[in-house]
């Protein structure tokens, strides 16, 4: 159920940095940074790879699986139950972005409930169904890609002003540290790999996929810039609003259904890989996939239908002091994990509970 073949994995490592950080961020980057946005999501990127690597050299142990079997349930509830308040936190703001696209970008004057409803739904089956069904999916989306490049190419126009990128560090590159500390919550989304089985037989492909990533991102900033200049801090669903080539919608439709297919897509998949999380965190302490999924869900739910009213509160709330703890327990925990699976390995830790 859990199972990932090197190739699917290639696929994921593309998209996972990708879907989020190409939606809301690029405005707010520029909001506090200015054209300096693309450098800070191309480090954004380079060290949410080094935790990738660090993140694969675990599940190359066993994983969290590992942990449970020779360090008891003790150990595992210890390590992996921070994860389900970064994974409920990081959820919040994804659901809320998608929401945001949906209510915003696709439609007008609808209301978020049934969307938040509908969206949690079909994460919930994703999740049921496991990181195996994720990835088969994930692997079918990247067609999306030239056929969104070659049908933009052929049909849309576009108006860059590469001018806009020039005036790039203008305070020296003061602003690249503060604008990064203010984002840590669009970092580090990897860690729902630990609770799965990869088969990696060419770990070349994972560097090149990691470096194209981090290429990519960068230059979709670069084009979005240089596209909407000083008006960038107001242009949200960027990826969106990139892929649709400035096309002009007719009475037959535009070019922007590609896109959104490709986004939602993929926003859907990267929440569900997290719910799996939740899911396998659940049947190591014994409760039942279906319960311990349909919980999150349903508090999820809850958490955004009556806590927040608006994007604007949810990014508030995610990026404040919170954001920290999140950040910790990303970077911490197979860090943890690597070091007790090797204590136990080496004899010195506790016997199984």
């Amino acid at each position: 159920m859990n199972e990932i073949s090197g190739k699917q994995l290639s696929v994921m490592i593309f998209f996972i940095p990708f879907v989020f950080k190409m939606s809301m961020l690029p405005a707010y980057l520029y909001e506090t940074a200015g054209v300096d946005g693309y450098i800070i999501v191309g480090i954004f990127a380079a060290v949410e790879f080094i935790q990738l690597w660090a993140v694969l050299f675990a599940c190359e142990k066993g994983g969290m699986e590992a942990l449970r079997k020779k360090c008891g349930d003790v150990v595992y509830f210890v390590v992996s139950c921070p994860l389900l308040f970064v994974i409920f936190i990081k959820s919040i703001l994804f659901v809320a972005e998608i929401v945001n696209y949906v209510s915003t970008f696709l439609f007008y004057n609808i209301i978020d409930a049934p969307i938040v409803i509908t969206l949690l739904l079909i994460c919930y089956y994703f999740a049921y169904k496991g990181a195996r069904t994720v990835a088969r999916v994930f692997e079918t989306t990247i067609w999306l890609l030239p056929v969104i490049v070659v049908a933009g190419l052929a049909f849309g126009e576009t108006d860059l002003h590469g001018d806009c990128l020039l005036s790039v560090f203008p305070n020296g590159g003061s602003d690249i540290l503060r604008s990064a500390a203010k984002y840590l919550i669009y970092t580090f989304d990897f860690s729902p790999l630990l609770f799965c089985k990869i088969k990696i037989k060419r770990k070349g492909r994972i560097g090149l996929f990691s470096l194209l990533s981090v290429a990519v991102l960068m230059g979709c900033y670069m084009i979005f810039y240089c596209r909407y200049g000083r008006a960038s801090f107001l242009i949200d669903c960027a990826f969106a609003r990139l892929a649709s080539f400035d096309t002009v919608i007719s009475e037959v439709g535009s070019l922007d259904w590609i896109s959104s297919i490709l986004w939602i897509t993929t926003a859907v998949l990267n929440l569900s890989l997290k719910l799996n999380a939740v899911a396998e965190i659940g049947t190591g302490l014994k409760v039942k996939r279906p319960v311990s999924i349909g919980t999150f869900c349903v508090a999820l739910g809850l958490v955004l239908l009556k806590a927040f009213v608006n994007m604007r509160e949810v990014f508030l709330m995610v990026t404040s002091g919170i954001q920290y703890a999140v950040f910790g327990i990303e970077i911490a925990v197979p860090i943890v994990l690597l070091s007790l699976l090797a204590a136990k390995k080496g004899g010195t830790y506790a016997p199984k509970s």
